[in-house]
């Protein structure tokens, strides 16, 4: 996702509302956060955001701009900075990364229960994870990139859905046992 959002803008719908996302968002909240003593977005460097320095295999590298964080400092910059150096159309950029930290929490969870991060935690017939992944297939779907006047959907849309279906139909198959409390 990152790897094309580098090239392309992302465009997408959440409850029928339409957005579209730029890496020149992310830039700018970048280029704006390195300037100051202290920063909002620590962990950001140019190897996390310039296309000539992106680490294009470092997952690490792509889950460190697609954190919680930098979509709250790019909200919060798009709502209360004075100045034209964030455009307001970040905001759908900031709920993308959003969505994508979510997406990846919820995928990626490790632990049986991790504190403030319910989506970090393991799926259990009580947690988050099934209505996410329902709301995520939509959003997923409704996803194309943006080039010129050409738009196109990315394989990795298109596995990321099946990824997630295929979680859902294993969880329904798994979940009663009594042998499997989570997954």
């Amino acid at each position: 996702m990152r790897n094309n959002l580098l090239k392309y803008d992302l465009a997408f719908a959440t409850n029928n509302i339409p957005h579209t996302s730029s890496w020149k968002h992310i830039i700018q909240v970048y280029m704006e956060d390195k300037e100051k003593d202290i920063r909002a977005v620590p962990k950001l460097t140019d190897f996390h955001i310039h296309s000539e320095t992106v680490k294009k295999m470092n997952v690490e590298y792509c889950t460190q701009v697609f954190t919680q964080r930098v979509a709250s400092q790019m909200m919060v910059w798009t709502e209360y900075a004075s100045g034209d150096f964030i455009n307001v159309g970040a905001r759908s950029t900031a709920r993308l990364i959003n969505f994508l930290n979510q997406l990846f929490d919820s995928l990626n969870a490790g632990e049986y229960f991790v504190s403030g991060k319910p989506l970090k935690c393991a799926l259990q017939n009580n947690t988050e994870h099934i209505e996410l992944w329902k709301k995520s297939v939509n959003i997923l779907k409704s996803m194309f990139l943006i080039k010129d006047d050409s738009k196109f959907g990315p394989l990795t849309i298109k596995n990321w859905i099946s990824t997630i279906e295929s979680v859902l139909l294993l969880w329904r198959h798994l979940n009663g046992q009594e042998v499997f409390k989570y997954l």
